[in-house]
């Protein structure tokens, strides 16, 4: 039995209990009173216990995939007898588990990144990316087609239907750089590297 059940059901039989104590003792209209309240009490908590209630979401960065929130790319430096490298893009790959913690069934209609953060929680700015970030839930297949190892990745767009208990995972996925084309000037490069230089710790967004 639910606890709720129980609790209605305790609650009742003491009022029932005091009401027929009541009118043994002395038969007033105590009793009547106290039978009445037993009805008010049970009703206001048949009410408030059945009453529709919110689903409630749970949002957690998944660091048990040991996958890199932000990866740097460097590429070879054009020409044969080039050597080095350049700073080319980079990407923002955040993974988050968003579980159904409320009990009843839940839909997830957005999830995104709204500002990055720095120590003193201050704001980020990241030259040539849009906030906010939409996140949107990947979904990975492999197999073989004609004798050929073949993989696809599919982004399944919100809304989100969780039953209670259910987890999914949901990607925020942005990749920006450099590709050192005319308009990638000292002050275009300038202002990506100012930004850069501020520590993200940590990112705000929201769940609907």
């Amino acid at each position: 039995m639910k606890k709720w059940a129980v609790t209605t059901a305790v609650v009742f039989i003491s009022l029932l209990i005091g009401a027929a104590v009541e009118a043994l003792r002395r038969p007033t209209d105590a009793a009547a009173d106290l039978i009445a309240l037993a009805v008010l009490v049970v009703t206001g908590l048949t009410l408030i216990l059945v009453a529709p209630r919110q689903a409630r979401l749970s949002v957690d960065r998944q660091e048990e995939l040991g996958l890199d929130d932000l990866i740097f790319y460097l590429y070879p430096r054009p020409g044969e007898m080039a050597a080095g490298v350049i700073p080319g893009d980079y990407l923002l790959q955040l993974h988050v588990a968003i579980a159904n913690v409320g009990g009843r069934k839940a839909v997830l209609s957005v999830l995104r990144l709204d500002e990055f953060l720095d120590v003193r929680g201050q704001p980020v700015r990241l030259p040539d990316i849009s906030l906010p970030i939409v996140g949107m839930k990947a979904e990975v297949r492999h197999g073989w087609v004609d004798g050929i190892r073949h993989s696809e990745r599919w982004k399944v767009m919100p809304p989100y239907l969780l039953e209670p208990d259910d987890v999914i995972t949901v990607e925020l996925r942005a990749r920006r750089g450099i590709d050192w084309s005319p308009r990638w000037d000292c002050a275009a490069v300038k202002e990506v590297a100012e930004a850069l230089q501020s520590t993200i710790s940590k990112a705000r967004g929201r769940a609907i």
